[in-house]
């Protein structure tokens, strides 16, 4: 008798054994797939999932975008009334009632005899005596003194700019460089958007205002050229520190109200403080605006800040003099 041999009984030989016998298709379909309900399942899963990946990443850019721009308008907002404060805190203004003497209500000391020096005239004393600060709702401008390191100054017959110190005297003039206005103020926003290359950032930036922009210069030199009326020297003295600003306002507190000009020599004083009014340029309302509405420049956030003059006298004593 033939005995059967153990490879007989291997599982490859069951397996075709037991599959000769089988059609192909039912073959096919002992292989297990996914449904076409859990196809949609799974694909509805993973939409949600992308829905909200998509939108927490949206919420994360708008977040990211808005506390940036936030920190943007703070630096531009800390930069220019720093260096406000900074003039302010430099005005030099000599009442023209003032006197160097040990006189007081016509008598003297006959211990202590002084030179008194009494000014009757301020029109007089206008080249040697300060004129403090000269400003409206739109433009201020500061005579302050700030000496030069190593005190080194140029003869008048030398200077030849603007920026050329003959002394320890300066004028300061802030003001909004607008390119519709006349003067100086156009001349600046016209220098300005002439050095910006790209013609689209040229056209949209030309829509409004230039900025806020300042003037420094020696106060001999500024007084000549506002009396010769050179406007190209004072706008190449002239600079936008903040093209982001477009509303510029100023208002001076004389110890009991508001008032929206101040002039020092007119006055004999000088105000009690400043309050500087920004308003920011809304970019984005700006970019949507049509063509035709050009001339109207959409403000964003303001802000409000209050500079005190240091060198101001209280309201009481100021009027006594």
């Amino acid at each position: 008798m033939r005995r059967s041999s153990p490879m007989m009984h291997c599982g490859d030989c069951l397996f075709r054994r037991e599959a000769r016998g089988v059609p192909p298709a039912r073959r096919l379909l002992r292989i297990r797939g996914f449904t076409l309900v859990e196809l949609l399942a799974a694909l509805g899963i993973s939409l949600l999932l992308i829905a909200a990946v998509s939108a927490s990443l949206d919420i994360y850019v708008r977040v990211t975008s808005a506390g940036q721009v936030a920190i943007e308008r703070q630096q531009v907002t800390l930069t220019p009334l720093d260096q406000m404060t900074r003039d302010v805190s430099s005005v030099v203004f000599s009442p023209a009632g003032a006197s160097e003497s040990g006189e007081e209500n016509g008598e003297t000391d006959s211990e202590d005899t002084e030179t008194t020096i009494v000014v009757e005239n301020s029109e007089s004393t206008d080249e040697t005596a300060s004129l403090g600060l000269l400003g409206d709702s739109s433009s201020l401008r500061l005579n302050i003194s700030r000496p030069t390191r190593g005190l080194n100054y140029s003869a008048p017959q030398t200077a030849t700019s603007l920026s050329a110190r003959t002394s320890d005297l300066l004028v300061v003039t802030y003001f909004l460089a607008d390119p519709g206005a006349d003067g100086l103020a156009g001349a600046v926003a016209n220098q300005h958007f002439a050095a910006i290359t790209d013609p689209t950032e040229r056209a949209m930036a030309s829509r409004g205002p230039a900025g806020l922009a300042r003037l420094e210069g020696d106060r001999m030199a500024m007084d000549h050229a506002d009396v010769e009326q050179d406007d190209a020297a004072l706008a190449g003295a002239s600079q936008v520190i903040a093209p982001e600003i477009a509303r510029l306002q100023f208002r001076y507190f004389d110890g009991e109200q508001w008032v929206e000009t101040w002039d020092s020599v007119e006055m004999d004083r000088l105000p009690q403080a400043i309050e500087v009014t920004l308003g920011f340029r809304d970019a984005q309302a700006e970019a949507n605006a049509p063509s035709g509405l050009s001339s109207v420049i959409p403000i964003g956030q303001t802000v409000r800040h209050v500079i005190q003059v240091p060198l101001s006298l209280p309201a009481a004593a100021s009027n006594e003099l």
